[in-house]
């Protein structure tokens, strides 16, 4: 049976499609530390988890003492403003790859394969701009000015 919290968390990202590293961090016994707060809120906020009081609650039965709390605060805090834009990182469940909080993706990405940056290249300019049909045959037929114009958008 899911708490309150938890339930509202997962209506947002799935638990189902959360890394098995983050799941093992929410229900193994005993609390999470220092650089477990940090990875486990920069998931959730880069993920849509935008609500400090949810986070805060969510992460309440897995916090130690009062400065635990306190920290998790200023991690929320944090991580929704631009200070650690460029620096954390955090897993993107829709895009399957590690991002930047600010969206651009992470150097760690080699396993990600040349297919699947051009998928999320493609959904994140399509996310942005109403793109026809004739676009995305554009884009996917390799030697297309629109091709590299959408994929220059990828930082490296």
């Amino acid at each position: 049976m899911l708490n309150y919290e938890t339930e509202r968390v997962d209506r947002i990202i799935p638990l189902r499609l959360w890394p098995k590293h983050m799941l093992k961090l929410m229900t193994k016994q005993g609390y999470i530390n220092r650089q477990q707060r940090i990875s486990m809120v920069c998931f959730l906020v880069g993920n849509g988890v935008c609500d400090q009081t949810l986070i805060e609650r969510f992460l309440l039965p897995r916090l130690r003492d009062k400065s635990a709390v306190l920290h998790v605060a200023s991690i929320v805090k944090d991580a929704m403003s631009d200070r650690y834009d460029t620096i954390w990182t955090y897993f993107n469940v829709n895009e399957t790859c590690l991002l930047f909080l600010n969206g651009s993706i992470a150097p760690q990405q080699e396993t990600l394969s040349y297919t699947q940056l051009k998928l999320n290249a493609w959904n994140r300019y399509s996310s942005v701009k109403s793109c026809t049909l004739k676009e995305q045959t554009r884009f996917f037929g390799e030697e297309s000015e629109m091709c590299y114009k959408v994929m220059g958008m990828i930082r490296f």
